[in-house]
C-alpha cells in the first residue's frame, strides 16, 4: 500500500492525472459545444374524398290557387299555405274562392344524400298570364316551404317539400275570366 500512495505522489503521475483529465474534459465540451441535429419528424398524412349521390327535385303537384270569382271592381289576394294539407284563405272584400279546379300546394319530392340539410331559394315574383289573351296577367309572390327550418333529408336521403305562395287578384278589367299559367325556379342546393 504505502507502494501505491508514493506512486500517487509521484509528479509524473500527477502529471499523467492531469493530461487524463484536460483531455477528457475538452472532450465532454467539445461534445456539449457541438449542437446535436435537430431531428424533423416525418409523417404520413392520408386524403379522403366522398362522392354523394347528385340531389335531384321532382315536382308530384303544381301549385295550385283553384277556382275564384271577383265580386265588384275591388281586388285581393289567394293565398295558398305551404301545409300538407291544401287551405286555402283570401284578403280583400272582393275575391271569393269557389270549389273545384286544381288548389293546394306545390309538392315536391327531393332526393340526395341521407341526412344532408338543404338550402333552398325560394322564387322570386312571377306573372301568371291568361291563356286566351297574355296582355291579362297576375302576381305570384309571398312564397312559403314546409318545412321551412333547415330542410333535412331523411336516412333513406328523402324530403317531401310543401312550397305555397300568394296570389295578387286585380279587377275584373285586368283580370278577366279565364284560365291563368306561368311558371317559376325553385333552386335546391346541399349545405
Amino acid at each position: 500500500m504505502s507502494y501505491f500512495l508514493r506512486a500517487m505522489s509521484t509528479k509524473k503521475y500527477r502529471l499523467n492525472l492531469c493530461a487524463f483529465l484536460l483531455i477528457a474534459g475538452l472532450y465532454f465540451v467539445s461534445v456539449l459545444a457541438v449542437p446535436l441535429a435537430a431531428q424533423e419528424p416525418e409523417v404520413v398524412g392520408t386524403v379522403t374524398a366522398e362522392l354523394i349521390e347528385v340531389l335531384s327535385a321532382a315536382e308530384v303537384s303544381p301549385l295550385g290557387f283553384g277556382r275564384f270569382f271577383i265580386d265588384g271592381e275591388g281586388t285581393g289576394r289567394i293565398i295558398v299555405n305551404a301545409l300538407p294539407s291544401t287551405y286555402r284563405t283570401t284578403t280583400g272584400s272582393s275575391v271569393h274562392l269557389a270549389m273545384g279546379g286544381h288548389e293546394g300546394p306545390a309538392i315536391y319530392e327531393v332526393r340526395g344524400y341521407p341526412e344532408s340539410t338543404l338550402s333552398i331559394t325560394l322564387p322570386t315574383p312571377v306573372q301568371i298570364a291568361q291563356i286566351e289573351n297574355p296582355a291579362h296577367v297576375m302576381t305570384v309572390d309571398t312564397w312559403t316551404m314546409y318545412p321551412s327550418q333547415s330542410p333535412t333529408l331523411n336516412s333513406d336521403g328523402k324530403l317531401t317539400l310543401y312550397l305555397g305562395a300568394s296570389l295578387q287578384v286585380g279587377t275584373l278589367a285586368d283580370n278577366p275570366v279565364g284560365l291563368y299559367y306561368g311558371t317559376y325556379t325553385l333552386i335546391f342546393s346541399y349545405n
